[in-house]
């Protein structure tokens, strides 16, 4: 089994502009206008649309509420990374699975441009976070130290690294801020919104897109932990397993940031809750 995780408070920031910059909503549903200094008080709601939540995700889910059982679930995964070392990440599931460097290149999508750094934002909004999210940032932590660990353990990590970032570098990252697929919703980028007061805490410094999970970066900010195997997932239909991935639906439980009805019909349709549960039977 294998899972990614990404530092839990530039998540939480990471759904925020991202949900705020959307410009490409088919159900009506509008994106944030509330500032970031609000969404960080009051985001631990369970009232409020699961978009507009930062719930501690890896206790919730790998854990059932406890932290304990979310990092020995962790510990028991055979390949476990984070979005801020996502190259590291991809060169470990390549080395386990046997796959070619080359098989795991991959292109940067649902990015918002020039989004504010977990370090723009002020301590307010930062302990904030840090007191909703408090199970989860443990969590991280401790999952942080397991990746450490399972790379170090990677002879030649240094040449694979260089390998691997001269193969990423032929990979197209060019944003067109058109939809990259006809089967998912959102776009390749977003430009950094101004609609709304999400401005009431200007950025002191702001660069370009980094990598994946990178502090620059958007996304819809989610990580489904869902425990099942390579050979299990396999077993299900790869747009099932994708479309869970991408907006972090946990089958059965869920819809993540899944808002747009066309894709929730699909999923039905589709038996993506039956063949989840078919394969974790």
């Amino acid at each position: 089994m294998v899972t990614i995780i990404r530092e839990p408070i530039d998540k939480a920031l990471a759904k925020f502009y991202f949900q705020a910059s959307r410009d490409d909503y088919k159900t009506g549903v509008a994106g944030f206008i509330e500032t970031v200094e609000h969404y960080s008080k009051t985001c631990q709601n369970p009232k409020l649309d699961r978009n507009r939540q930062c719930f501690n995700e890896y206790t919730e889910i790998l854990g059932q509420g406890r932290v304990a059982v979310a990092q020995e679930k962790l510990a028991t995964l055979d390949v476990i990374g984070t979005t801020e070392t996502f190259d590291d990440f991809m060169i470990a599931l390549s080395i386990r699975l046997g796959w070619p460097l080359d098989w795991v290149t991959y292109k940067r999508l649902k990015t918002v441009l020039d989004r504010p750094k977990v370090s723009d934002h002020s301590e307010v909004v930062l302990n904030n976070f840090k007191a909703n999210m408090a199970d989860d940032i443990t969590v991280y932590a401790y999952g942080v130290q397991l990746a450490q660990a399972q790379i170090a353990a990677i002879p030649n990590m240094l040449a694979l690294r260089q390998q691997f970032e001269m193969l990423q570098a032929k990979v197209d990252q060019s944003c067109e801020f058109k939809a990259h697929s006809d089967h998912f919703v959102g776009k390749d980028c977003y430009k950094m919104t101004t609609k709304g007061n999400h401005g009431a805490e200007p950025p002191q410094q702001i660069a370009g897109p980094q990598a994946p999970g990178g502090t620059q970066q958007g996304g819809a900010g989610g990580s489904a932990a869902v425990g099942l195997g390579l050979m299990q997932l396999q077993n299900i239909p790869r747009w099932c397993v994708e479309t869970a991935s991408t907006y972090s639906v946990v089958p059965g439980k869920s819809w993540g940031s899944l808002i747009d009805t066309k894709v929730r019909r699909d999923w039905s349709h589709r038996g993506c809750d039956d063949a989840f549960a078919a394969a974790s039977a």
